[in-house]
C-alpha cells in the first residue's frame, strides 16, 4: 500500500493515508456479508475486485457495515485547499465540507475504498491460488 493517495477535484487536493490494517480488516469482514453471491471470477484480479466491491457498497448504502467503511475512509482523508489550508474530514467537518461539494462525495468514497481495501483482495487472491491452484484459462 502506498504511504498516501492523492487526487484532485475542482482545485482541492484530497490526501488519503492508510488506515490501521486491523481496523480496515475488521470493517471489511463485517461488510463481507454483502459480497455473498458475487461471482468469484469477478474477484480474480484487483481491478475486478475493487469494481465489484464498489458496486456492492453503493447498492447497500445505509447498511451499518457500509457506514463503518465510510467512516474509516473519511477519517483517513485530509483536504488541501489552493490557499494552503489543510484539514481532516473528521465527523464534525463532513457536513461543512460536503454541503457545498456534493459532487465530491461519491468520488472520495470510491477512491477511498479502492485505496484502503484493494490490497486485501490482491494478497488474498494470491494466497487462495497458492492453496487451490486455478486451472489455466481455456482459449476459444
Amino acid at each position: 500500500m502506498n504511504n498516501e493517495h492523492r487526487f484532485e477535484i475542482e482545485g482541492l487536493t484530497y490526501v488519503m493515508t492508510p488506515a490501521n490494517a486491523m481496523a480496515a480488516w475488521q470493517s471489511l469482514k463485517r461488510a463481507g456479508v454483502l459480497l455473498r453471491g458475487i461471482d468469484a471470477d469477478a474477484l480474480a484480479n484487483a481491478q475486478g475486485a475493487a469494481s465489484v466491491a464498489l458496486g456492492t457498497l453503493l447498492s447497500h448504502l445505509g447498511d451499518p457495515a457500509v457506514t463503518e467503511i465510510e467512516a474509516l475512509v473519511f477519517e483517513q482523508t485530509a483536504i488541501k485547499t489552493p490557499e494552503g489550508t489543510t484539514y481532516r474530514l473528521s465527523p464534525d467537518r463532513l457536513n461543512e465540507h460536503f454541503n457545498t461539494r456534493r459532487t465530491h462525495l461519491l468520488r472520495v468514497l470510491m477512491e477511498g475504498v479502492k485505496y484502503q481495501y484493494s490490497d486485501f483482495f490482491v494478497g488474498g487472491m494470491a494466497a487462495f491460488q497458492d492453496l487451490i491452484p486455478m486451472p489455466p484459462p481455456t482459449q476459444a
